[in-house]
């Protein structure tokens, strides 16, 4: 064998090594996209656990949340406060879950719940007036938020058994 073969044998032995090591590093990278997107979908999950919780263990809270989406301005200010600092916090985790669903981070089926959520949430009343208020500190998810909001199916397919009662206030407003 002469130098020429041999280096002709090498080349095709380098260029295997290299087609290797890229396909292994483009599987690496699906692994670890497919990582990064499980991830996001078990934070938007655990961010929306505590305000789940609070309405289970806390009656109170569950009551002024209930009560502000029906009739905000029926509040008192304490209550007012809790309402709000509860839509402030599902906001910045909605804002979240926005991004990493920008960033193909977020599977669509929890990003469409997520929406679907805030969308009505935002539709109630009580919901209304908060976002008129609030919706000048979220400029990055606002026409988004506002896109859910008018796409919100009515609150009465939301657990009608929660707000039967309140049916006929809702209609009253206007907001279905």
């Amino acid at each position: 064998m002469n130098w020429e073969a041999l280096g002709a044998v090498s080349e095709i032995v380098g260029a295997a090594g290299v087609m290797i090591t890229l396909l292994y590093l483009a599987l690496q990278i699906r692994h670890a996209s497919r990582l990064s997107e499980a991830q996001s979908h078990t934070t938007s999950v655990n961010d929306l656990l505590p305000f789940l919780q609070w309405q289970i263990q806390d009656k109170d809270f569950a009551r002024i949340y209930r009560d502000g989406l029906l009739d905000f301005e029926s509040l008192s200010p304490e209550d007012r406060m809790q309402f709000s600092q509860a839509f402030y916090y599902l906001m910045y985790a909605f804002k979240d879950i926005c991004e990493a669903n920008s960033r193909g981070l977020m599977d669509q089926p929890t990003y469409e719940a997520w929406y679907e959520y805030i969308g009505r949430m935002l539709k109630m009343p009580g919901g209304q007036i908060w976002w008129s208020e609030a919706q000048a500190d979220w400029p990055v998810i606002r026409e988004r938020v506002d896109n859910a909001i008018l796409n919100a199916r009515p609150i009465s397919e939301l657990m009608p058994i929660i707000w039967a009662s309140e049916n006929a206030l809702i209609d009253q407003t206007g907001s279905e």
